[in-house]
């Protein structure tokens, strides 16, 4: 089915001036509220809070730009609101760096893929992502002009002339006595000290407010009202990049019989010899059935407890991770290539192929085994972390994608890209969720009663807020904890205590360790 490529003129994107007056009064808006929320204050409830301003801005200007709702959309919303609450019900220093990453790619995505213009895509096309850098960039600071040429005709419209030439001169009237007060002002205090402190007293009777700050948050709203204004608008009148021209010349040219209408055709029908592709698998798997002979080796000699000779726990594990992230990209990369473009036609080699893809599903699925076996010994010398949790977490994901394309290769309608899409979003938004400090505190405390190793200790103090109730539980039996949870507190203390930065696990962590210390 192909596709209707917008090409619109250069004045239709200032053709609705009403409405294109009422978005940049929302974007506006939205941009005062974004500074009052985040200015000089970290993330914490006001990061939901402004998600949702954000939606509301597209649905209240873009909302005729929209496709109909399915699914995936369903999806995509419960994913972004999820991980916008973390910024309030945990404390994870990680997931605060990587969703602040993540939450506007999602959005990005799917507001692209929601309101942009080329309906017919599907939510799993690769081509969302040049789309969606094109909104980005294109369209938003396409716009600024737009804006620009808006508050122009809008000014000109209600200021006549006369009018125009009196707030001229008074403009240049200000702009000559402004340096001439400062001179003057700076020459009337030397003279006079009683009227050099009433000067200097005039900024106090403005409490904490400076003009840097002031300058900075005016810049903070006008950049960003411009940058929401373009982006919402360029769903409403997207203007024409050299991309859509391009495409809209080229059908135009199939239409008039100069550009051949079999080359789209032979172009979407590229297919991979099945030949050469069974030659490089039958290569590639040789390589690694017999890395899996040695693995099975290593591993039985791991289930009795014992190591290859001269490795420590360390160099295995850490050897065994670097080792999966390496093969298993090359893996996935050779079965992904292997189920998109080989030709079918030739049955017998694509059984053969499906044969040794399988084979290829097997072996990674045995160096998953390995390298999990090598992360609980390093984790049984060394105790747990923030990456070896997610490197435990990351196994289970890269399992699961491997029972995906061992499926595929047997049902060939399963549609992968949109079951890795929706599996990697939901892993996502669930070691989110997942409590990792927690569960990091736990093991180690567990541990720590084994071996009463003191690192683990110094380990403990470092989790983030959402373990504190179970670091004071500990703590009753094992004062050297407190002095951390005492530095804890303090920091705490310190931290943002606006509304704004309000964040549930800092704030249940703050009360208890004053509980604790109060009682003790």
């Amino acid at each position: 089915m192909s596709e209707e490529v917008p090409v619109l003129k250069p004045d239709e994107a200032f053709a609705d001036r009403k409405g294109a007056l009422r978005a940049l009064g929302m974007a506006l808006a939205a941009a005062c509220i974004h500074q009052y929320l985040f200015f000089e204050h970290s993330f914490g409830i006001s990061y939901p809070i402004f998600i949702g301003i954000f939606y509301a801005l597209l649905l209240g200007n873009a909302k005729g730009s929209m496709r109909r709702l399915t699914g995936i959309d369903y999806f995509c919303f419960a994913a972004v609101a999820l991980l916008a609450l973390t910024y309030v019900l945990f404390d994870n220093p990680i997931f605060y760096g990587l969703n602040f990453i993540a939450i506007p790619v999602l959005i990005a995505l799917h507001t692209v893929y929601l309101f942009g213009p080329e309906k017919g895509r599907a939510w799993s096309d690769i081509r969302l992502i040049p789309a969606t850098l094109e909104q980005l960039f294109i369209q938003t600071f396409g716009h600024w002009a737009t804006a620009f040429s808006l508050l122009r005709f809008t000014t000109a419209t209600k200021i006549d002339s006369r009018h125009k030439k009196t707030t001229g001169s008074v403009l240049i009237g200000l702009a000559i006595a402004g340096p001439l007060l400062i001179i003057v002002t700076t020459l009337l205090g030397s003279a006079d000290g009683v009227f050099q402190g009433i000067v200097n007293a005039i900024p106090d009777s403005f409490g904490s407010f400076s003009i840097g700050e002031g300058i900075a948050r005016i810049m903070w709203i006008v950049i960003l009202s411009l940058a929401l204004f373009g982006y919402v608008w360029g769903f409403v009148r997207p203007r024409v990049s050299h991309r859509a021209r391009l495409a809209a010349n080229w059908k135009e040219a199939q239409l008039q019989g100069a550009v051949p209408s079999q080359t789209k055709a032979a172009a979407s029908s590229v297919k991979a010899d099945p030949l050469i592709i069974a030659t490089v698998l039958v290569a590639i798997n040789a390589v690694y059935i017999l890395f899996v002979v040695i693995q099975f080796s290593y591993l039985f000699g791991m289930l009795k407890g014992h190591l290859p000779e001269g490795m420590t726990y360390a160099e295995y594990a850490r050897g065994g991770f670097f080792e999966l992230v390496i093969v298993t990209s090359i893996n996935f990369a050779i079965m992904l290539g292997t189920l998109v473009f080989s030709d079918k036609s030739r049955v017998v080699l694509a059984k053969v192929n499906n044969v040794l893809l399988y084979v290829l599903v097997s072996c990674s699925g045995v160096m998953l085994v390995s390298a999990y076996k090598r992360l609980v010994l390093y984790e049984q010398a060394y105790g747990y972390t923030y990456i070896r949790f997610l490197v435990h977490a990351f196994m289970i994901y890269l399992a699961v994608l491997l029972i995906i394309a061992g499926l595929r290769i047997a049902i060939s309608r399963i549609p992968l890209a949109r079951f890795y899409i929706v599996i990697s979003i939901a892993a996502y938004v669930l070691v989110n969720y997942i409590g990792m400090d927690r569960m990091i505190a736990e093991r180690n405390i567990e541990r720590f009663n084994k071996t009463s190793t003191v690192t683990d200790v110094s380990y403990l103090n470092e989790l983030s807020a959402d373990a504190v109730p179970l670091l004071i539980q500990f703590a009753v039996k094992h004062p050297e904890l407190e002095r951390g949870l005492k530095d804890r507190e303090e920091r705490l203390q310190q931290r943002d205590s606006s509304w704004q930065s309000y964040n549930w696990a800092e704030a249940r962590a703050k009360r208890q360790l004053s509980k604790h210390f109060s009682s003790n």
